[in-house]
């Protein structure tokens, strides 16, 4: 066998490879020009990034809070606790605030925090100026029994957003609380405000 014979039986072997992982020959590729449209797609297991971005969990920075509407039922008033995107980006909420009494904004915590109460909502996506807001229910401390109840001033709530430990304040006026372990508040999970 002649050196040119041997060398073309050697290269039989590397076309057929090249051709197996080109594909079928029926299938071109154009080249890639402009910009995406928006039904183009994207190859199973491709590993590019969609281009909508997922927004952020929205932190203490990123938010307000402010005590909405009161609805009172006997020895219990609910209050709509309103968080207002104040920030320049989009974000996101899901899941239980944390609220507790508090002796001022830099000050300790007054009672047990809030019990959740209910079931941990969808998340909410709030623009910059978009509201979400989560149910409060506030039972008067008159209502326990004085042995039960040691009655203090509290200036208002301290308001954690899910997931973060920065807090926020919310000034109360005449105020007061049990400084005992009874649990004197309740929190749903955040929701789109209606």
């Amino acid at each position: 066998m002649r050196l040119r014979d041997a060398a073309a039986w050697l290269l039989i072997p590397a076309a057929i490879a090249v051709a197996a992982c080109a594909g079928p020959a029926a299938k071109s590729a154009a080249p890639i020009t402009g910009r995406p449209t928006p039904d183009s797609t994207l190859p199973a297991g491709s590993n590019i990034l969609s281009s909508a971005a997922v927004a952020p969990e929205c932190t203490t920075s990123d938010l307000s809070a402010t005590l909405g509407r009161a609805d009172t039922d006997g020895d219990t008033t609910t209050l709509q606790l309103v968080f207002t995107d104040s920030g320049s980006r989009t974000c996101t909420m899901q899941g239980f605030p944390g609220v507790s009494y508090a002796d001022g904004p830099d000050g300790d915590p007054v009672g047990p925090p809030a019990d959740r109460d209910g079931a941990t909502a969808p998340q909410v996506t709030l623009t910059p100026g978009g509201f979400a807001q989560s149910r409060l229910r506030v039972v008067d401390y008159s209502s326990v029994p004085a042995d039960e109840c040691d009655p203090v001033d509290v200036t208002g709530l301290r308001i954690y957003p899910p997931d973060d430990a920065r807090t926020m304040f919310v000034t109360l006026r005449n105020q007061q609380t049990c400084s005992g372990k009874v649990i004197l508040l309740g929190i749903g999970s955040i929701q789109p405000r209606g």
